[in-house]
């Protein structure tokens, strides 16, 4: 089926699109990075580092390095499709349903249209899928290998996804190493040396972005960036109140976020932190060579920080807006859903990929509306399933804690694409998205069967179901 689509969508007229990789903010150019790979990228403080990794690679192979990403992407969206798969099968131990788990994910539109996308999109899925696949595996079959396999996801997931900071990293580190310490034995022993290194490697990008850019984050966009949400929500005279507490605020309500760093000449007059004092044009150069805004410069670290002053008196100040985000609101003068018809809506509504659902035409409009409520079903499955496992205290069977810790994962990264985000929560939506899917399906299964919803392990024991899993 995967195949299929894809097939389908270039017969149609889509297309590669790989114009991100000069335009968006969040690439370092081809110019800049060539002449310096490894510091521009150590002192990219505008996203993690493994955003740009690949270009390193790629950006030298010319148009070779243009269809290796595409192949890679369609690779990606092919391992989802198997990962989605597999984990239902090890929580069901059916075949049936898993098999037909992969082919709803295979015929998914976004599987498709965000693997003909240059963006990281489809790899931040399929590194979460790992996560949970390992620990799934780990968990329920007693496997140490999965186990090592979820700690260096979420270790990748890290250093590729802004959203997963060091703290919840850590935390499933830390649910990593239970599950390896109740196998206990040469299996606990075989998964401390790669844990250690996953925490170590979380540590130091951590102490890295301290002392360098003065914040613990991977991206020095985010306290821009939610300001960004909160200006949009808030009413004229809260925004008012707000710009008379400080001629910073002023300024920042007026120009908005994300202007280049000249339109903020009060705000850069009072901020001392400028980043480190090492020469790099990711830091000092105000625009690239291809004439584009530089973002990572290294003002916008001091910007950052006034952003952050102009959120916490904010939300001081008018705590109901950060729940206003929930709701439909005017976005520079334009009608907006609010984040969860967004989050929950079809994501080939996605701005960067309009142009390919457009080539589809009235076979595209189709296959869009034939998947258009899967999205809020799966959500839906997911979270009355995970309430019901909780109230039938299914944490005392391996599946149903695999799926829990799955739960409090994904559950996590949501919550914060609802609250925290906005205009992109289309395309965070494909991140999570195929773990929906898992864990709709999954709950979805065990209610129609009637297992493990009061704690009970299935009828056919843990041994039994992990030798038909295997």
């Amino acid at each position: 089926m995967f195949f299929a689509c894809h097939a389908l969508a270039r017969l149609l007229g889509a297309r590669f699109d790989n114009s991100p990789r000069e335009v968006f903010w969040q690439f370092i150019p081809r110019t800049e990075l060539s002449a310096d790979p490894l510091g521009s990228i150590w002192f990219f403080h505008a996203q993690p580092p493994a955003v740009n990794l690949p270009f390193v690679v790629t950006d030298r192979l010319g148009a070779a390095g243009v269809l290796t990403l595409e192949v890679l992407l369609v690779l990606t969206g092919l391992a989802t499709v198997l990962l989605v798969g597999d984990i239902v099968r090890v929580w069901t131990a059916s075949r049936r349903t898993a098999v037909l788990t992969a082919v709803i994910a295979g015929a998914l539109p976004s599987t498709t249209l965000f693997g003909l996308w240059l963006y990281p999109t489809l790899p931040i899925a399929l590194l979460l899928l790992v996560t949970i696949w390992g620990i799934t595996r780990g968990v329920v079959l007693q496997t140490r290998w999965p186990l090592i396999l979820s700690a260096f996801a979420i270790t990748g997931l890290f250093l590729v996804r802004a959203t997963v900071i060091w703290p919840l990293a850590i935390a499933w580190l830390g649910v990593v190493a239970w599950a390896a310490w109740r196998q206990g034995g040469a299996r606990r022993r075989t998964v401390t040396i790669p844990l250690a290194t996953c925490l170590a490697v979380i540590v130091v990008f951590t102490i890295k972005n301290v002392v360098l850019f003065g914040s613990p984050t991977q991206s020095s966009w985010a306290k821009e960036n939610y300001a960004n949400v909160m200006l949009n929500v808030l009413t004229d005279a809260e925004e008012a109140a707000l710009a008379a507490q400080d001629p910073c605020f002023a300024e920042l309500v007026q120009v908005g976020a994300f202007a280049p760093v000249e339109d903020y000449p009060v705000c850069l007059a009072e901020a001392p932190h400028r980043g480190p004092s090492n020469r790099s044009a990711v830091l000092d150069e105000s625009r690239w060579q291809n004439g584009r805004v530089n973002y990572n410069h290294r003002d916008r670290l001091a910007l950052s920080e006034r952003w952050g002053d102009l959120v916490a008196h904010g939300v001081r100040d008018s705590p109901a807006a950060v729940l206003r985000v929930l709701a439909p609101v005017q976005v520079n003068g334009n009608h907006e859903w609010g984040s969860p018809v967004l989050l929950l809506g079809p994501s080939t509504r996605y701005v960067f990929v309009r142009e390919n659902v457009a080539a589809l035409d009235t076979a595209g409009v189709i296959w869009m509306a034939a998947f258009s409520m899967l999205p809020p079903i799966a959500a839906l499955a997911w979270v009355i399933g995970t309430l019901r496992l909780l109230a039938g205290r299914g944490w005392r069977h391996s599946a149903g804690r695999a799926y829990l810790a799955a739960s409090a994962l994904v559950a996590t990264l949501s919550g914060a694409y609802l609250l925290l985000e906005f205009g992109e929560n289309q395309r965070f939506q494909v991140e999570v998205l195929y773990a929906w899917l898992a864990l709709g399906v999954t709950a979805a299964h065990w209610g129609l069967r009637d297992r493990t919803w009061r704690g009970r392990r299935s009828r056919d024991g843990l041994a039994e179901q992990a030798r038909r899993v295997r």
